[in-house]
């Protein structure tokens, strides 16, 4: 480990050299090997090999940075959810989504995460629950999921991601819940992802918006 905190120092101070004197210069890599050293060498709980947090994009400057001069964050969403695999894709015509389906036997899982890194290596259709409280002025709620995803408030579609799935997954996409949501009261928030191929699941933040003054 030492070694490797020090090869990848190393790595990192002739990559910024490179990029001082060549405008040019490979930023992916030094974008990823500056990752390498932030997760592995410097934290404190060196994350899983197949973390979302290697894929360039992941963290919450890249995903939503652009938002703020517009819009606010009400609050923070829980980032532990109940998670259940639908290898056979029986969750919808069970109403899965529904506010009063009994969750507590489903695992927790983290978003922010694959699914794959927290131990399930699993392609196809799974579904996350969480209960959500809306504060005043709750317009929107953004996020990126791989690869599809549906996303139900208290059991009523709010809306779906649409488009080619190998193109869709590591984009940001907003769903509007204003319509159905309460200020100061507590929502049943559920989501359906579809992953078909590599690492699946809520990989990146999810945040609720509103715009700024409104």
């Amino acid at each position: 480990r030492d070694r490797g905190r020090r090869a990848v120092a190393a790595a990192v101070a002739y990559l910024d050299k490179l990029a001082d004197e060549d405008i040019v210069a490979d930023t992916y890599i030094r974008e990823n090997v500056r990752r390498l050293q932030r997760t592995v060498f410097e934290a404190e709980n060196p994350v899983p090999r197949n973390s979302a947090r290697y894929q360039l994009g992941w963290d919450d400057e890249a995903t939503f940075g652009d938002l703020w001069d517009e819009y606010e964050e009400l609050s923070q969403v829980p980032e532990v959810w109940k998670f259940k695999l639908d290898p056979k894709k029986v969750g919808t015509n069970e109403r899965w989504y529904a506010p009063d389906v009994d969750d507590t036997a489903w695992d927790d899982i983290r978003i922010k995460e694959f699914w794959e890194a927290q131990g399930y290596d699993y392609d196809g259709v799974a579904w996350y629950r969480v209960r959500l409280q809306v504060p005043e002025s709750a317009a929107g709620r953004r996020g990126a999921a791989d690869e599809l995803a549906a996303i139900w408030v208290d059991g009523s579609k709010a809306g779906e991601t649409t488009g080619n799935p190998h193109v869709m997954w590591d984009k940001r996409f907003p769903i509007e819940i204003t319509d159905w949501v309460r200020p100061g009261q507590d929502h049943q928030l559920a989501v359906r992802v579809v992953d078909t191929v590599g690492a699946g699941g809520l990989w990146k933040s999810i945040k609720l918006v509103s715009p700024r003054g409104k």
